[in-house]
């Protein structure tokens, strides 16, 4: 549970003016100058809004959610919005973190999905005549198990930080760790440590790091003494 100082915290760095929370915290909304937000209906899993502009000559309904991890909490969440959409006449922009999908396909191991879940989605959806905005990028961009980190846009700068040139000797060995402990492709991590090494390579730490990962990647006949009988033999 973070705390209102935290938040203020962020909304300096972030360069905004002001920072609203919901009642559990949970949901923070940032807003520039020129924006004016009137709070409707604050929940546990949801901030209801009125957004208006000092150049607008309009306003706009806001609702952004942050939907609980079961089904049963998600239900009141489904229910709370299709009791609101009974009484909007007017735009409404509904965005956040449903914990949810709508379909199948949005998932890539679509065995593991909670059908009863989807459906109880996509029956609010319905009831409450939603439209979906287009989106632009990658369909999946989430992996489970990793610290809910982005894997897919991690990745990505990765590649741009690593084809800058001169290349970068740290982005590359970071990438090389990268791609040996959450790709777990061993022989893109190689070529990638070796290309850290190639860019600097009187700098020992980059050696030391390739070393560490064939250590702990090698098989047990890999490594033997330098002294030993099969060395001598080979000579």
């Amino acid at each position: 549970m973070v705390d209102h100082s935290q938040s203020e915290q962020f909304c300096l760095k972030l360069d905004f003016n002001l920072c609203h929370l919901n009642l559990t915290n949970q949901i923070w909304m940032f807003r520039k100058e020129g924006f004016h937000i009137n709070v409707l209906e604050d929940n546990e899993q949801f901030i209801h809004t009125k957004i208006a502009h000092d150049l607008w000559n309009h306003t706009t309904l806001a609702t952004f959610i942050y939907a609980k991890s079961t089904r049963e909490g998600r239900v009141t969440l489904w229910n709370s919005l299709t009791r609101l959409s009974e009484s909007i006449q007017e735009p409404w922009i509904i965005r956040g973190d449903f914990n949810i999908i709508r379909s199948t396909t949005e998932y890539l191991r679509a065995s593991q999905l909670n059908l009863s879940s989807i459906m109880d989605f996509s029956s609010m959806i319905n009831s409450c005549d939603f439209s979906f905005l287009p989106f632009v990028g990658s369909q999946y961009t989430w992996i489970g198990g990793l610290g809910k980190v982005f894997c897919y846009i991690a990745e990505d700068y990765f590649k741009r930080a690593t084809k800058v040139e001169p290349y970068d000797a740290e982005a590359l060995n970071k990438y090389a760790s990268f791609l040996w402990q959450v790709r777990k492709d061993l022989w893109a991590a190689e070529e990638t440590y070796l290309e850290a090494i190639s860019a600097e390579p009187s700098n020992s730490y980059y050696s030391a790091n390739y070393a560490h990962f064939l250590w702990n990647t090698g098989g047990e006949d890999t490594c033997f003494p330098l002294d030993s009988p099969d060395n001598e033999n080979d000579a």
